[in-house]
């Protein structure tokens, strides 16, 4: 399992300007990077963070640094802890689960969580606000260096609010901000269902008010909304 693309992003840049500061503005300057220069600029800083970018293209901009680093030198990149787990989760949620991925770290490395656990962490979400997880790792290096990190991640909590069509036809996910319930396991009734991009999903027929539930919890009945 990889660290998350944000964390390597992160790392990159560090290392990077800590490394070759030389060669930060020469690689800034060229034009594959002129789109996403103001945010490898903020990277630079201490501490800078990367939450709110997309997977895809943090993984995108990582690959092109190390590409153009190691077309100056060789890429040396310092151990690295991220955590991995959901971005976002529902509020009907009781739980979620994280787990810590080191790179750069040999065999050997422990991790505590900040609740005192030792192996990956279940936290409980609380409506409204963010799931926070820290944890400490502590491990070695190839050469022998110990190395102590502090990966830490969150989870926006997200309040779902569900619409049925008037024949009862189509369900539609959606959270408090009107962004859509991609991907999630919706029971009507008997029927388990995956909403698609758009957070809707076909129901069968013969399911009017049937109760509807967002990853096994109760939110409600087709045919009326529902707003936990």
């Amino acid at each position: 399992m990889n660290i998350p693309a944000h964390v390597q992003l992160s790392r990159v840049v560090r290392a990077l300007v800590a490394r070759a500061p030389e060669a930060w503005p020469t690689l800034l300057a060229a034009p594959r990077f002129a789109a996403a220069r103001p945010l490898l600029e903020r990277l630079a800083r201490p501490d800078a963070a990367v939450a709110g970018l997309a997977e895809p293209e943090a993984a995108h901009l990582a690959a092109a640094l190390l590409a153009a680093w190691a077309r100056l030198e060789p890429v040396v990149l310092p151990p690295e802890a991220g955590i991995v787990g959901p971005r976002a989760v529902w509020s009907v949620a009781s739980h979620v689960r994280f787990e810590v991925v080191v790179d750069g770290l040999v065999d050997g490395w422990e991790v505590e969580w900040d609740d005192g656990a030792t192996t990956a962490v279940v936290a409980h979400v609380v409506t409204g606000e963010l799931v926070r997880c820290t944890a400490r790792v502590v491990g070695r290096t190839a050469a022998g260096a110990r190395v102590v990190l502090r990966p830490t991640v969150e989870a926006r909590v997200r309040r779902p609010v569900v619409w049925a069509a008037e024949d009862g036809s189509v369900v539609l996910l959606r959270d408090d901000t009107g962004q859509p319930g991609v991907g999630a396991n919706i029971q009507v009734g008997e029927h388990e269902l995956v909403t698609g991009a758009d957070g809707r999903a076909a129901v069968p027929p013969g399911s009017a008010g049937a109760p509807i539930r967002l990853e096994g919890v109760p939110i409600g009945r087709l045919g009326d909304d529902a707003r936990p």
